[in-house]
């Protein structure tokens, strides 16, 4: 292991300070030891003792070396016994891969055993450590610094003035003295230890020879491996540090029938020269008889009629040097106030906030109604007139009076008239709150008026807690619940105010004890009524020939001498169109429904430039007049926008394929549409009776050969086209992009066309079908996706498809088909009939493929199944140059 060490380059150049060992071992930093905490990091051997030569000298900021580094992303593929590796740049986004492989550098990568890969673990711990420590210096810069531009922040020159401002001193940045330089220098010491480390390591070493970021090996034995950059040890390289210092590499041994993920990657720009796919392929069988001759596509001017019309292009004006001045007595501003009454219900499980004694703020009136025992009401009575009667001889009679004590007290005197003389019995009478105590009755031998006397004690009386509480209509709490303990009888209870409320209903109650022993009183939250001042302003500012209008969101009806003007956000935008005044009005609306529409503001502008005798044309380019007979041209200084003008409507005769009204025809040779069925250039057309072309299932196949297309005149010519997405390159093997590809998808589809994708293959294995597969998904799904299945076209004779067995292309196909259905798309197959007879086991076919046959005659022999028939490269399509191949669907 020291044996490698010997060789670790450090740079040295005269701004810095380095201790050079002698011994030529390893350079320890001005950090103190830190290329020896690098070694010791993956050696036992002891610190040798050196010999330390300690050089200082100042340069200039400029010359003092700093190590480069860059950080890529390696990452690998295989479809079988084949690895293709990618070094591409970082992103920024989560989750997120980058289709930027790095270009121009001479990459080398090294696979080694997952074993060997395990004893680099120690240089990769080292690395990753001073990278943690660099970060701790650099977390406040983004990627966009580069390693120069954080030490010269970090390292300025600081001056020094007097009270005049005057520099008198001033301390130069020092980088080599700056913590993080000397981390980076370590830095560069550990990846070089890594390099050379890895260097000693078995394992083949894979080189970027084209410098396009991708490395692509055949021939690899299938297993586990690690891939690691290999670093240049020449002073001054840049170092470049993936984010996995080690990535694990899976070299397949069989071929999976998947979407390879990062194929894109690989897919070169178009090569003229690696393309094969020849115009005509197809050997032409039979044509059908023209039944109409061609014409080329014109239209010529035969007459016309003036039509009105605003549509009018405001023209060219001085307007960039144009101004505009407030006149005055306008109003950008109004206010108004709004007045909002509101009722809150308050939920709430507690009391109302407020003082810690519930009962400090309410006064309880307590009214005791007494009952009055033993009274009856005073009647009057009337007089009786009785018979005098005889005198009897009656028994004497006495008063005898009841007197009920308690303690010293009486409590109660009863008085019994006429009682004979003799002994008598008399009870103690009841008293309420009372209790007999001695005899309950008395014999008393009655001999003239007397007094009996009972005793009593006094009974505590019985006593009931009554609640009263204080709710809000919803039964929430407002204040604390107010208790006490009360006799029977009839109580009345007054309801307090509670601040922010009002009663609801009696303010109060009486209850009879204890029939009830709760009382509620319920109250409502009282309407809070707030003012607020509301505002509402419009006014516009002036540059370069147009008004820019800003206004609250509460105003609306903007307008610009009475047009209206559209408005977004409280903005809106008016064009000047000449010399005057230009007043805005508009309405102001409140929260409450009232409205304003005092708000006006008017601008003169001036310098405008409307004198300009620059004719007026509409959108379409077509010249205004001021009359309906076109006698007078509309100029510059006729413009307004709104006004009426004249332009005339030409009446053509046509010639030729034309879109008319988003309508196909075709016009012979005297400027009349065809209709029915009709043959022109050997293809075969369906007309209606107002010339529209049928397009029944009537489809194209483009490429870059086609040029750019109209797609707005081809779209409602046909009702479907296949696109191609690529070729693989008949003498490199490469994956190419067809240059048009994208632009094909989005035209078509913007135009109403289904659409489908094809590649054209010279895949001589199921692995290159694969990558071709992974290509065209790639491609369709950047596209947006497709309706119409992805084809494999077979028809290469210059790579050597032609020259594998039935079964080999059979095998091809298969595997391209079930790779794009793996991406969710239908797959099939396209080739010419000779191809698809003879040199295809279609039987072999997996059912779901689509068959796309060409042949080049008046009707299709091909008795397979088929979904698509090419029955010509000839076919005439508006909006597409030159010939273009014409199908016929059977979906």
């Amino acid at each position: 292991m020291k044996g490698f060490w010997e060789n670790i380059k450090f740079f040295v150049s005269g701004h810095r300070v380095a201790s050079i060992a002698t011994a030529g071992v390893v350079g320890v930093s001005a950090v103190g030891a830190g290329g020896f905490a690098a070694y010791n990091a993956f050696s036992d051997n002891k610190e040798p003792e050196l010999e330390i030569v300690e050089v200082e000298e100042k340069a200039a900021t400029g010359d003092i070396y700093i190590p480069q580094f860059k950080s890529v992303v390696l990452t690998s593929e295989s479809i079988e016994k084949d690895i293709t590796i990618y070094i591409s740049e970082p992103t920024t986004g989560e989750d997120e891969e980058s289709d930027t492989c790095i270009t121009g550098v001479l990459f080398q990568v090294k696979m080694i055993s997952v074993e060997d890969g395990e004893s680099l673990q120690s240089y990769v711990d080292a690395i990753t450590s001073i990278d943690e420590q660099i970060k701790e210096y650099t977390s406040a810069y983004d990627e966009t610094y580069s390693v120069n531009d954080i030490l010269q922040d970090r390292n300025v020159d600081v001056t020094i003035t007097d009270e005049n401002n005057e520099v008198i001193d001033t301390e130069a940045g020092d980088i080599t003295t700056d913590p993080l330089y000397q981390l980076y220098l370590d830095k560069e010491t550990a990846l070089q230890a890594y390099t050379l480390a890895l260097n000693e390591l078995e394992g083949p070493v894979y080189t970027d020879d084209d410098e396009d970021g991708v490395i692509s090996e055949t021939d690899v034995e299938p297993g586990d491996y690690v891939a690691c950059i290999v670093n240049s040890t020449d002073e001054g390289a840049t170092a470049y540090q993936p984010e996995t210092m080690e990535t694990a590499v899976n070299v397949k041994d069989k071929v999976e029938f998947v979407v390879q993920e990062e194929i894109q990657k690989q897919v070169k720009e178009d090569v003229a020269s690696e393309d094969g796919q020849v115009e005509e392929a197809v050997p032409v069988e039979a044509t059908l008889t023209d039944t109409v001759a061609f014409v080329d596509s014109k239209k010529v001017e035969n007459g016309g009629s003036y039509k009105e019309t605003t549509d009018a292009v405001a023209p060219t004006t001085t307007a960039s040097s144009s101004k505009a001045t407030v006149k005055s007595g306008g109003k950008t501003s109004t206010e108004h106030n709004v007045t909002t009454t509101s009722r809150t219900r308050v939920r709430n499980n507690g009391a109302v906030a407020g003082s810690t004694n519930p009962y400090a703020l309410v006064a309880v009136s307590l009214v005791q109604v007494a009952a009055v025992d033993g009274e009856e009401p005073a009647t009057e009575e009337t007089p009786t007139v009785t018979e005098p009667e005889q005198e009897e001889t009656k028994p004497a009679t006495y008063t005898v009076t009841i007197k009920c004590v308690s303690g010293d007290s009486t409590i109660k005197t009863e008085t019994k008239e006429n009682i004979e003389a003799g002994e008598q019995t008399f009870s103690a009478p009841a008293v309420d709150g009372y209790t007999v105590t001695g005899e309950s009755s008395k014999k008393v031998t009655v001999s003239g008026d007397t007094t009996v006397t009972f005793t009593y004690k006094n009974n505590e009386p019985e006593k009931y807690t009554v609640t009263v509480k204080y709710q809000d209509v919803d039964g929430n709490t407002l204040k604390g619940d107010y208790t006490e303990s009360v006799e029977a009888g009839n109580h009345t209870y007054t309801a307090p105010t509670i601040e922010g409320y009002d009663i609801s209903g009696n303010s109060e109650k009486t209850i009879k004890v204890p029939d009830t022993v709760t009382v509620t009183f319920k109250y409502t939250k009282k309407p809070v009524t707030t003012t607020t001042t509301e505002k509402a302003t419009l006014d516009m500012s002036y540059s370069a020939g147009t008004f820019t209008i800003s206004a609250t969101t509460n105003v609306s009806s903007v307008k610009v001498n009475d047009t209206a003007v559209s408005m977004s956000g409280g903005k809106g935008t008016y064009k000047a169109s000449k010399d005057g005044d230009y007043k805005l009005t508009g309405v102001a609306t409140f929260s409450d429904g009232a409205t304003d529409n005092s708000l006006n503001v008017t601008y003169t502008v001036s310098g405008y430039g409307t004198g300009s005798s620059e004719k007026l044309k509409d959108s379409k380019g077509n010249q205004l007049y001021l009359d309906s007979e076109g006698k007078t041209e509309a100029t510059a200084a006729d413009y307004e926008k709104g006004k009426t003008y004249y332009y005339k409507e030409a009446a053509y005769t046509y010639y030729g394929w034309q879109t008319i009204d988003g309508s196909t025809k075709y016009f012979d040779g005297n400027g009349n549409y065809v209709t029915g069925e009709q043959v022109i250039q050997g293809v075969k057309y369906n007309f209606g009776s107002d010339g529209a072309l049928l397009v029944n299932g009537v489809g194209i196949d483009v490429s870059k050969h086609q040029g750019s297309i109209d797609w707005s005149q081809a779209g409602p010519a046909v009702s479907f086209a296949i696109v191609r997405c690529g070729y693989r390159g008949m003498y490199d093997g490469q994956l190419h992009e067809d240059s048009y590809f994208y632009k094909n998808m989005s035209g078509a589809k913007s135009n109403g066309v289904s659409t489908g994708i094809y590649v054209y293959s010279t895949a001589l294995n199921e692995a290159e079908a694969v990558a071709e597969a992974s290509m065209a998904v790639s491609m369709a799904n950047k596209a947006g996706g497709c309706s119409l299945p992805i084809f494999i076209d077979m028809e290469d004779s210059v790579r050597g498809q032609r020259s594998l067995s039935n079964a080999q292309r059979t095998a091809i196909i298969n595997a391209f088909c079930s790779t794009v259905q793996s991406g969710g798309y239908k797959a099939g197959v396209y080739a010419n009939k000779t191809w698809m007879t003879n040199y295809i086991n279609t039987s072999s076919l997996s059912s779901s493929c689509y068959i796309w046959v060409a042949q080049y005659n008046t009707s299709c022999s091909y008795t397979g199944r088929k979904s698509i028939w090419q029955y010509s490269s000839k076919g005439s399509i508006p909006g597409i140059k030159g010939n273009v191949d014409v199908n016929k669907s059977y979906f």
